[in-house]
């Protein structure tokens, strides 16, 4: 008996052997991301690497699937220059994910779309310096973190936002085509909520344009059911019409402005939760054309009384009346928060 039980001592501090390796796959063997014709990139953890300047061309259809990485490699920036069509999908933490790489529209471009994508780092989505393209970029389920930023210059074509988190300020310039008085670009920013049902994979749950958002110049223009913070959120210069509606604004400054007198009338702005210190609205003054923004059903941050809003928020042409024509109507103050593009709070 003694002998039986000291073998069972000896055997519980006898150390367990090894538990078999669990076999591990090896890390993805890089490759440079092939452009030079129409490509469905569909094998999962790929990694393609981009050095200095590389184009998908006129003609060429490049479309990468879920869980890719296209990874900047050498010190000169990595570009993807895109004359032809450039499809990203993903799916939920299996994104594609862009690191230290910027996709650049070229002049001309046919279509740029990307749903459930990540850009990381210095990179984006940003047109060359000093230059205007036309075609359609659209993102969906879309991050930009790290100093990735969305900054593109458009005179033709269209910009569609949706569910869209970014950290850096997202800039939409349109200008007119030379030897043209208008363009024809559709700006749509809509549904880039706060939201903690959404997931996010970089930040758990939707936050929305926590950078803040300048966009100047579109013919059409919404900003509609998002979230925008950081220190502006801005837009100028709509042609047809704005709706500027169902907002969350965290940003410190709030600018609806236009270069020209008598465009107002085609702005509609309503239940918007406005945190914002400051709301300004201005366009030159001129003794026929007036102008009116009517802010129809915000919040302005527990603020109630229409005098006090006007006091310590809203700057219009009633402080400077002989260089701004545009005057603010207030006609009900919303006693709540709508919480349309997100909860109440910060």
């Amino acid at each position: 008996m003694r002998r039986f039980l000291a073998v069972i001592a000896a055997a519980a501090f006898c150390p367990s052997p090894a538990a078999p390796a669990v076999p591990q796959d090896p890390p993805a063997k890089e490759k440079p991301l092939p452009v030079d014709k129409t490509r469905k990139l569909i094998e999962e953890g790929a990694v393609y690497t981009v050095e200095g300047r590389v184009r998908v061309p006129k003609g060429v259809e490049l479309t990468l699937f879920r869980n890719c990485r296209v990874i900047a490699k050498g010190s000169a920036p990595a570009v993807i220059e895109v004359e032809g069509g450039l499809d990203a999908v993903g799916v939920f933490e299996r994104e594609v994910i862009f690191e230290g790489v910027t996709v650049e529209p070229q002049a001309k471009f046919e279509r740029i779309h990307m749903d459930m994508v990540i850009f990381r780092g210095s990179g984006g989505l940003r047109t060359p310096k000093d230059t205007s393209v036309d075609g359609y970029l659209a993102v969906e389920n879309f991050d930009l973190v790290r100093g990735a930023a969305l900054d593109v210059r458009f005179h033709s074509g269209s910009v569609e936002l949706a569910t869209v988190c970014a950290e850096a300020p997202t800039r939409i310039v349109c200008v007119n085509p030379e030897g043209s008085k208008q363009n024809n670009v559709r700006v749509f920013v809509r549904g880039c909520p706060q939201k903690v049902m959404a997931k996010c994979t970089p930040h758990g749950s939707r936050v929305g344009l926590t950078g803040g958002l300048e966009a100047d110049g579109g013919d059409d223009m919404t900003v509609q059911l998002s979230r925008v913070g950081g220190a502006l959120c801005a837009v100028r210069n709509w042609g047809q019409r704005l709706i500027f509606d169902g907002l969350k604004i965290n940003s410190t400054r709030v600018e609806i402005t236009h270069r020209e007198a008598g465009k107002f009338q085609r702005v509609q702005a309503a239940k918007c939760d406005v945190y914002s210190k400051e709301w300004i609205a201005s366009a030159p003054a001129d003794k026929v054309l007036k102008d009116t923004l009517t802010l129809d059903r915000c919040w302005f941050n527990g603020i109630t009384e229409v005098k006090r809003i006007f006091d310590e928020v809203i700057k219009d042409g009633a402080d400077e009346p002989e260089k701004n024509g545009v005057r603010v109507q207030i006609p009900k103050v919303n006693a709540r928060p709508h919480e349309l593009a997100g909860p109440a709070g910060k």
